[in-house]
């Protein structure tokens, strides 16, 4: 959807480029010069869910890489993907994928002891139960 609506697309982007960084709906609006109130009805009809969790998926997702990728602690893992404290991203971390990030880090790490291919992981291969609306 961001590439049919200019005005999201702008939104992505910034994300994108800068998901470790604090960004609230009020700069999300900012940044593209809509009323707060109006950009969350826009944002809702255009993507289908809230700023707000469309924003805490993009950082879920940026955290699975790097989950899958590094070895990273659970706080600072938290902090690299642009989250405050460990509360909030431990629930947003659970309502995404359905699991505990230190339940998803223990699968990655019995992953990579059974399969030291080299590859970083799939998700459907190590952990099927994860929620689809994090992948």
């Amino acid at each position: 959807m961001f590439v049919f609506c200019p005005r999201l697309a702008k939104i992505k982007r910034h994300v994108d480029e800068h998901f470790d960084e604090p960004f609230s709906l009020a700069d999300a609006a900012k940044l593209v010069a809509l009323e707060k109130t109006y950009f969350c009805r826009l944002f809702r009809e255009k993507v289908g869910i809230s700023f707000h969790d469309w924003l805490s998926r993009e950082r879920i997702n940026r955290a699975l890489l790097l989950l899958s990728n590094h070895d990273h602690g659970i706080v600072d893992l938290a902090l690299a993907v642009g989250f405050k404290d460990l509360r909030t991203f431990e629930r947003a971390f659970k309502k995404c994928t359905g699991i505990t990030p230190y339940e998803c880090k223990k699968i990655v790490h019995r992953y990579w002891h059974e399969n030291p291919t080299g590859r970083p992981p799939r998700w459907e291969e190590i952990a099927p139960t994860l929620h689809d609306a994090a992948l």
